[in-house]
This record gives C-alpha cells, sequence and structure tokens, in this order.
C-alpha cells in the first residue's frame, strides 16, 4: 500500500491512483480510508460510472457491517 499512499502523493490527480488505494485499503480493513480513497477518485473524475457506482456500493457494503456490527 505504501506504493499506492506514495503515488497519490505524488500525482494528486490520477483517478486510477486514488482508486486502486481504495481497493487496498478495503482489502486491508481500513474502511474510512477506502470510502475517502474511492471519493477522491470520484471528485477527480465526477463522469466515471465505474467509480462512482462502486463508491455508492462500498458505502452500502461498509453500513451494512457497521450495521451488524452495532447489533452485536
Amino acid at each position: 500500500m505504501t506504493y499506492l499512499e506514495k503515488a497519490v502523493e505524488m500525482k494528486p490527480n490520477a483517478d486510477q491512483d486514488w482508486f486502486n488505494l481504495g481497493i487496498a485499503y478495503s482489502k486491508s480493513d481500513r474502511l474510512d480510508d477506502a470510502i475517502m480513497a474511492y471519493q477522491r477518485a470520484v471528485e477527480i473524475s465526477p463522469n466515471n460510472e465505474y467509480y462512482t457506482k462502486s463508491l455508492t456500493e462500498f458505502k452500502n457494503y461498509v453500513a451494512a457491517i457497521r450495521e451488524t456490527r452495532d447489533d452485536t
């Protein structure tokens, strides 16, 4: 993940790097960081339907996880 973090630091408007960082964060259970990275990708490329759909789906996934955790 350090590589991707460096990549977005060096190229803050690289939407694909932000999106990939979101994927990496999500796989590391860094859910809030993943949402932030996905949101940044959408901010850079607001017309990218794949990014927008992925962000919405991931937010729903996180909400479901948190709801389940709150129920226990």
